[in-house]
């Protein structure tokens, strides 16, 4: 039997200690350019909303009916017409940066008001298509989104935006 010496078990245990610390400090992760890590919020890319629009037996209809969103939060919204009709997604008032626009095209006089009424968001599908939009909310607050198709909105296409 090997037998250790008191020094010895001294030693090894000083050893032990400073391999411990060694350890804690440097072993423990953290950023190694000094800055600090980015939060969940800016690493989790843009808020995905997929909005459907239909003409089903609930009548004319967006689902879903509301969407938050934060202050400063890219939003990548799809309109899908799942509808036999052309449809649009509209936002009046709501201050936004937007990123990106594509859809449908269509003619002032399809649209309620005839594109008179200053709208900041817009975005339309033609039947079994999709549209796209990202943006950008910068003030928070609710603000109504709606269909501008002639009747759409009166006939229930409409719904919020929450910002935050």
């Amino acid at each position: 039997m090997v037998a250790i010496s008191r020094l010895d078990g001294w030693r090894l245990l000083f050893a032990l200690t400073l391999v411990a610390v060694a350890v804690a400090a440097f072993g423990c992760g953290g950023s190694d350019d000094g800055g600090e890590s980015a939060s969940s919020e800016e690493t989790a890319g843009p808020l995905q909303v997929r909005l459907v629009a239909d003409e089903g037996s609930d009548g004319l209809v967006f689902e879903p009916k509301e969407i938050r969103a934060r202050v400063g939060q890219t939003v990548r919204l799809v309109l899908d017409n799942q509808g036999l009709a052309l449809h649009d997604f509209n936002v009046e008032g709501m201050p936004v940066r937007v990123v990106m626009a594509s859809g449908a095209e269509h003619d002032a006089d399809e649209i309620g008001g005839g594109g008179e009424s200053g709208m900041i968001l817009h975005v339309a599908s033609d039947p079994g298509q999709t549209g796209e939009l990202e943006f950008v909310p910068l003030e928070p607050g609710t603000y109504v989104f709606f269909c501008s198709v002639l009747g759409h909105k009166e006939a229930g296409m409409e719904g919020r935006i929450i910002v935050s």
